[in-house]
């Protein structure tokens, strides 16, 4: 695994050598459960949300960080699955700098794996680094998504 990572690591610095804009694509989920105490909102403004009682209801945002751009690019949806990343993937082939010069780094979840994901991404040019397996620590985004999650 320490191997894997390593490798990684070299690839993306490679990237960042080169001057490649990189996005860091990941997403973040909540569930409404009736036992769920915790909820995001700006805690200085709280609302109340009457909660589903059904178990998996909820919503996901997907979003993406570039590392040559001071914004994020995101979007809520209900769940996360393929088409839902490849509509965030649209927005971020709208946002590239340079479509022929990006990488977007996924992790491994089954929808990022997708086959139309990674078509649509290639058919705009831009390339598809996968992270290693229990690695999120090297995706950026999930920096952005603790910061979320603190202050929500």
């Amino acid at each position: 695994m320490r191997r894997l990572q390593q490798d990684f690591c070299i690839k993306l610095h490679d990237l960042f050598e080169r001057r490649v804009e990189v996005w860091f694509l990941d997403e973040c989920s909540t569930h409404f459960w009736e036992r769920r105490s915790k909820l995001w909102m700006d805690l200085k403004r709280p609302f109340f949300l009457p909660l589903r009682y059904k178990r998996g209801a909820g919503c996901a945002i997907l979003g993406a960080i570039s590392t040559q751009q001071p914004r994020m690019v995101w979007r809520v949806a209900g769940k996360s699955n393929a088409h839902e990343v490849k509509l965030l993937c649209h927005l971020v082939a709208a946002q590239c700098l340079d479509c022929k010069n990006a990488v977007v780094v996924l992790d491994k979840a089954s929808y990022h794996r997708n086959p139309a994901v990674k078509a649509y991404l290639e058919s705009k040019g831009i390339g598809v680094l996968y992270l290693p397996s229990s690695s999120s620590a090297l995706s950026s985004v999930e920096t952005a998504w603790a910061i979320f999650k603190r202050r929500f």
